[in-house]
């Protein structure tokens, strides 16, 4: 920002380590894209409520600045559209990210709206709640789900369009296999338009699963027996999984 004088300043915050903000009505950005050099370098949690105007949390630009933050809870917030850009950045490795919570973002179409293909990951996540969040239609990037060791509680609630958890990457018909090991919390209720974890042939592993809520979710079959199933056309026989893959097999629950 430029003072009347025309000089250029700079305000740093290097030991801030928690923000709040709510109720600023023509906040439409969080943060100025030129910041110090020592900025919110402490900054652990961050807290943002009914901000009407806000688009945008973290641009691609600062994504490296808000390596540390652990804790993001957002909502009500009816304008905002993504969490994190990471359609330009030059950040890798490992963000601190554990828990994040996003409620009543009626216009929310990306948690992270590219995959960053391992360059960038999340894998320090614990818990995930994602709640009225009425045009979101998946949660994560291919492989940013493939690095979730540390998931432990995803709860996922009245998201009218979310069809899946997790993107579909192009490959034809591979078949995926994602493994969440800490995963012991999993509660989907009211997701008319939800199928499965992931659109394509895959599998999905929880063996530390303690706790399991599915209710109002009318398009997913729940259990099943069989991953593979044989057909029998013109004397051949085809593997492939059944037209509803069902959520669950028994012999992995």
């Amino acid at each position: 920002m430029l003072n009347k004088d025309g000089w250029t300043l700079q305000v740093a915050f290097p030991s801030l380590a928690e923000i709040k903000i709510s109720h600023i009505e023509n906040l439409e950005k969080m943060w100025h894209n030129q910041l110090a050099e020592d900025s919110f370098c402490q900054l652990r949690s961050v807290t943002i409520s009914s901000c009407k105007r806000l688009v945008r949390v973290f641009p691609s630009i600062l994504l490296e600045t808000f390596r540390m933050v652990e804790m993001l809870d957002i909502s009500h917030c009816p304008l905002l559209e993504e969490i994190f850009d990471l359609q330009e950045t030059s950040a890798s490795g490992s963000l601190q990210l554990r828990d994040l919570s996003l409620i009543g973002l009626g216009k929310l179409k990306h948690i992270w709206n590219k995959d960053p293909q391992g360059i960038l990951s999340f894998q320090n996540l614990h818990a995930l709640k994602v709640s009225d969040c009425n045009v979101l239609r998946n949660l994560f990037p291919f492989s940013i789900a493939r690095e979730l060791v540390q998931l432990e509680k995803l709860e996922i609630e009245r998201c009218g369009k979310l069809g899946e958890i997790i993107v579909k990457v192009d490959d034809g018909e591979a078949a995926h296999f994602f493994v969440f090991p800490q995963l012991t919390s999993l509660k989907l209720q009211e997701l008319p338009e939800f199928r499965n974890f992931y659109p394509g042939k895959h599998t999905w592993k929880s063996p530390m699963l303690k706790r399991l809520a599915v209710s109002d979710c009318c398009n997913i079959a729940l259990f099943g027996s069989k991953f593979l199933k044989s057909q029998e056309t013109r004397g051949e026989v085809q593997l492939g999984i059944p037209a509803q893959q069902p959520l669950f097999f028994v012999e992995k629950v």
